[in-house]
């Protein structure tokens, strides 16, 4: 069974860190639908508009390589039955996933006034949704769909981080490889200040906290990596 948790206060205050496995929580985590419904993507948040998220996705390079490049090259989805992507802005993913010949690329973004954003630079071939995952997925997908499920950078943003995990699985076919990116507390290693969101960042996972999580939900083979500080991945099979 994955950590039941026992948060105490940190030298965080705004977080409480499990004394079993490491993780920290947000004190004071906000309602998602307050803020990713309002210019999320602008200046006047501090956050990178769209045109920098494609900067930083295929121009800036950590360790010699962009953070596309680093996906794609740790991608090998068995068969090619379909890509998700859960929080697909800026959409140049998506436009790279078409090499790999998928007869289906889809992409999840939660404000469908970024639509003509991301189909800028996805163009019109990939499908999209817009709408908090698990929830649109349980909506829209009946059975397996996918041979693949991307999700970069979001999974600190989950209040229910097993539930997603679990829609993953369940959406997804045998063999089909689930591929997470997320800063996770390492021991030894300090994240730095700016992953600390209380706001919005909801679980800053450990390495055994992840991996259990990952297990529960039916998923083995699992292999972390990091492309840099706070951009850890997790790669892992459904079995």
């Amino acid at each position: 069974m994955s950590c039941g948790h026992h948060f105490v206060d940190s030298l965080r205050k705004e977080y409480g860190l499990c004394t079993v496995c490491g993780t920290a929580r947000s004190k004071s985590a906000e309602d998602p639908y307050v803020i990713y419904s309002d210019d999320y993507y602008s200046p006047k948040h501090n956050r990178s508009t769209i045109e920098e998220q494609v900067y930083n996705v295929e121009v800036h390079k950590e360790h010699g390589i962009t953070k596309n490049d680093f996906v794609i090259d740790r991608l090998k989805p068995p068969g090619f039955n379909g890509v998700l992507e859960i929080g697909c802005a800026p959409g140049s993913l998506l436009k790279r996933m078409r090499v790999f010949g998928f007869d289906r690329i889809v992409g999840i973004e939660v404000d469908q006034r970024y639509e003509p954003n991301i189909r800028s630079i996805c163009g019109d071939g990939p499908e999209l949704l817009f709408g908090f995952f698990p929830g649109i997925t349980e909506e829209t997908f009946d059975k397996p769909k996918f041979s693949a499920v991307i999700a970069l950078d979001i999974w600190e943003h989950f209040f229910d981080p097993k539930d997603a995990l679990m829609e993953c699985n369940r959406i997804m076919v045998p063999g089909a490889q689930l591929f997470l990116m997320l800063p996770l507390l390492l021991p030894g290693v300090g994240l730095d200040d700016r992953f600390f969101v209380p706001s919005e960042h909801v679980y800053l996972h450990s390495e055994a906290h992840i991996r259990e999580l990952v297990e529960e939900a039916g998923f083995g083979s699992i292999n972390l990596d990091e492309w840099t500080n706070g951009h850890n991945s997790v790669s892992a099979i459904k079995l």
